[in-house]
């Protein structure tokens, strides 16, 4: 397997990978707090993202928004090609930021695109540019691919997956902002306590209580980005225990919350 390194620590993280036998690899469903676009290059797989799925062709954009559950799944054992591109929200102008909110997951890069060409000028430059110009042509290659999205024909080549996880993982991010536990999803799906547990630790590899925790904590990082009081943020999502809220939030992003907020100020 090649592949490029990543700095996860980077507002904006490019990499490439080459995987020669990708076949018998575990992906589980993840989700993070920065978009993420992947240039499919080849392979045989498919991606899931929520409860859909869309099976890969060659030259895809797939669109991730922060907090969406998403994983690849590969189908067989033809080499796998990709690049992705992970960056956050105070990358982008508001303008940028609409667009991507109501962006189609997957767009086909076609002939007359200047995409698939930024991602390559990406990785040529990545091992010959400073680190300072590489920053700088990676938030240049960003506004231009966006740019570019704006034009780009809509694909509908969805295979809607009713899966039950995928059925909780929405009904989870309609409720964010209730007291929603793994016995409030068993009531809602009919499921004992003990089948929701199973079904997250099968499918994502994860408890059903560290997923919402998680969700959770993701959203409240965007809320104090975008300005929200501390206090008012936990209110929000129904936090009655201020330690609780804390103590989370520090064991997902290493700072406490008033960290980001004093943090976004500065800027």
């Amino acid at each position: 397997m090649d592949v490029m390194s990543i700095n996860h620590n980077e507002p904006m993280r490019f990499g490439h990978l080459y995987d020669r036998k990708p076949w018998g690899e575990d992906f589980f469903f993840h989700f993070h707090n920065d978009y993420e676009f992947l240039f499919f290059i080849g392979g045989n797989a498919s991606f899931a993202i929520e409860n859909r799925v869309y099976s890969l062709k060659k030259n895809d954009l797939l669109v991730i928004r922060p907090t969406q559950s998403h994983k690849l799944c590969i189908l067989s054992t033809v080499p796998y090609e990709r690049y992705v591109f992970n960056f956050k929200k105070n990358n982008l102008n508001a303008d940028e930021i609409s667009f991507l909110e109501s962006a189609n997951p997957v767009y086909h890069i076609g002939k007359t695109s200047i995409i698939k060409n930024l991602f390559e000028n990406l990785a040529n430059a990545y091992s010959v540019y400073d680190k300072e110009d590489f920053e700088k042509l990676k938030q240049t290659s960003l506004h231009s691919m966006i740019l570019d999205m704006k034009y780009l024909p809509k694909s509908n080549e969805f295979v809607v997956e009713m899966s039950l996880i995928g059925k909780m993982v929405e009904y989870i991010d309609e409720h964010l902002e209730e007291p929603i536990t793994a016995q409030v999803l068993a009531d809602a799906f009919f499921l004992s306590r003990s089948s929701v547990d199973r079904e997250f630790q099968t499918e994502l590899n994860i408890s059903c209580k560290q997923y919402i925790n998680k969700k959770k904590i993701m959203c409240a990082q965007s809320l104090i980005m975008r300005g929200v009081p501390v206090a008012k943020t936990a209110e929000i999502l129904a936090y009655d225990n201020y330690t609780t809220f804390y103590r989370q939030y520090k064991a997902v992003f290493g700072v406490y919350p008033l960290h980001d907020r004093l943090g976004n100020k500065k800027k």
